[in-house]
């Protein structure tokens, strides 16, 4: 729940290699996310920016991540509810990413989807739905990042009757119900 409330979209990253040790433990993670929630196999890989430009493949994220040198990128078997089995494991190393003191952003439709799908040899069977950049946050934001928060104000969230439901999407969960998980 700590990591959770501390967790923040990082876009501007100091450009620094992450260390042989922390690959390691980041990659032995990637391995252990399963299960997934409805069984449909999720596929997460560690790319490095530079291995996979040596490869011929520029992985790219519009402008709006500066400095990321690593990217944790996906795959997920299609399936009913793969994208929900997906988010349920990126989350979790997202949240094991933060624990290291590693920044993060989920990119759905910022990213070069194409180039990411080669870098994690996406096969005929399979979607991406996302990738997140891997990195140390820079001591100082980019004037692009700043801007973009100020647009999306993400420190502004929606009201819980709104965002949490019970048994469909008109019934609102109330934080009663939902008792230690309010």
């Amino acid at each position: 729940m700590d990591l959770i409330r501390v967790r923040r979209s990082v876009r501007t990253y100091d450009p620094r290699p992450l260390e042989a040790e922390l690959r390691t433990e980041i990659e032995e993670a990637l391995r252990q996310s399963q299960p997934t929630v409805f069984n449909n196999p999720v596929r997460l890989q560690l790319v490095d920016k530079d291995y996979a430009a040596d490869s011929g493949i520029r992985l790219g994220t519009y402008g709006l991540i500066k400095n990321a040198r690593s990217f944790v990128a996906g795959a997920v078997q299609t399936g009913e509810k793969c994208c929900v089995d997906f988010g349920y494991v990126m989350e979790k190393i997202i949240l094991f990413l933060t624990g290291k003191g590693l920044g993060t952003c989920w990119l759905g439709g910022t990213l070069t989807r194409g180039r990411f799908a080669k870098a994690v040899d996406l096969q005929q069977n399979e979607e991406l739905p996302a990738a997140t950049p891997v990195g140390f946050p820079a001591a100082r934001k980019s004037l692009r990042e700043r801007l973009l928060r100020l647009g999306v104000r993400p420190s502004r969230r929606k009201p819980w009757k709104q965002l949490f439901f019970e048994e469909d999407f008109v019934t609102p969960l109330t934080e009663g119900s939902a008792g230690q998980y309010a």
